[in-house]
């Protein structure tokens, strides 16, 4: 009996001489043929991704498969090249392409080629010398899929009643991404229906509901004359018109009217805190130390002495007066303050005449006038004093 090991032999035919020798008998030999299969492995990818297990996929129409097939021996791990590997369906053969780069085969398929439902195919691999491989592969061909939502994405929509709702529907392709155009968009609900428009030709189809009574509505959203390839279902939007009733609008108003309240009191409180409840006085000096840290220095007007003096001068003179309706400056004397201490320091002449009783009353009024003056002049005096200060 004979064992040798075939691990070192060359996959195909090979053949195994065997001598036999004896002095006693004649020299003989026989030939014995073998074939050696090498025994094979394989990966799947379905579009990128790992299918080694489990070979199926779903795929919408328009879309496009790429099938990976590597093929390799099983005891070295290297890459069967120049193989024959092949999809093969019930109606439909195709032949892979070798990537020598990639050490792969690839196929690229079309689905529109395929058309819906689910397909069986199997992938065939084979080279001389090499076990074959074959796999069963699983495709299911869908159509597209949408979704249908209102533009702010909400199903439940409250409004006042008596008020119109501007209906929004936005379709959209959740395969391929976008927008759907060119459709048929139609609404029902109880008070009627209609179509809606797509003015911007964007995708999003619009229409007004005017006059709404108070009630809840349900509003059913329909697509039509639309291709094949999409695949759409009824969306329902549920409208609730709400009206509002005299007892609570009355508890809103007084809601609001006691927020604001709580504002204006709330603002008064803190102007309070800050500035009110200071001082006029002391409020001016706090305005004018913040003018301080500016880089520009604060415009401050002053009023002359003179300019002062004159402006009380005038307002003591308009409180005594007691002329008719007239110009002040036209009825009184002009008083000059040196004048009148000039006045103040003569003394009346011996030889004066008697004087009569205009003559008294008009020395009397210069008197008054006088001590007015003085009066002023002090406070004119002290308040330019504090200026300076």
């Amino acid at each position: 009996m004979l064992e040798f090991n075939v691990s070192d032999a060359e996959a195909g035919n090979n053949t195994l001489t065997i001598y036999a020798t004896s002095s006693l008998f004649v020299n003989t030999k026989i030939n014995i043929t073998f074939h050696i299969i090498k025994t094979t492995s394989s990966v799947l990818y379905l579009n990128q991704i790992k299918k080694t297990y489990e070979k199926s996929i779903e795929l919408p129409l328009n879309d496009i498969l790429n099938i990976t097939f590597k093929y390799f021996d099983s005891e070295t791990g290297e890459h069967i090249d120049s193989a024959l590997v092949q999809l093969i369906g019930t109606d439909l053969t195709l032949d892979f392409i070798e990537n020598f780069t990639f050490k792969q085969y690839t196929l690229l398929i079309d689905i529109q080629d395929l058309d819906y439902g689910i397909k069986f195919f199997s992938i065939y691999a084979q080279k001389t010398n090499y076990q074959p491989s074959s796999d069963l592969l699983k495709i299911t061909v869908r159509q597209i899929k949408t979704n249908i939502t209102t533009e702010s994405g909400e199903d439940v929509i409250n409004i006042m009643a008596g008020g119109s709702y501007h209906l929004k529907i936005i379709l959209d392709d959740l395969d391929f991404g976008g927008r759907i155009k060119n459709a048929t968009v139609k609404y029902a609900w109880e008070l009627g229906q209609g179509i809606l428009e797509d003015p911007d030709n964007d995708g999003m189809y619009e229409g007004i509901l005017e006059n709404i009574p108070s009630g809840s509505y349900t509003i059913t959203i329909t697509v039509l004359n639309v291709s094949e390839d999409y695949s759409f279902q009824r969306k329902t939007i549920t409208l609730n018109a709400i009206a509002i009733e005299a007892d609570t609008l009355f508890i809103w108003s007084l809601f609001w009217i006691a927020v604001v309240g709580i504002i204006i009191l709330g603002s008064y409180f803190i102007a309070y805190q800050r500035v009110l409840k200071y001082p006029k006085p002391v409020r001016k000096v706090h305005k004018f130390k913040r003018t301080l840290k500016r880089k520009s220095a604060p415009s401050v007007e002053i009023t002359s002495r003179d300019d002062s003096f004159k402006s009380l001068h005038k307002e003591g003179l308009g409180k005594v007066s007691r002329f008719k309706p007239g110009k002040l400056e036209d009825k009184l004397p002009s008083v000059d303050i040196k004048s009148e201490a000039k006045f103040a320091e003569e003394t009346p002449s011996t030889e004066t005449q008697p004087e009569d009783k205009s003559t008294e009353k008009s020395l009397v009024s210069d008197e008054k006038l006088k001590k007015k003056s003085d009066k002023s002049k002090d406070k004119t005096l002290n308040k330019s004093s504090k200026t300076d200060n």
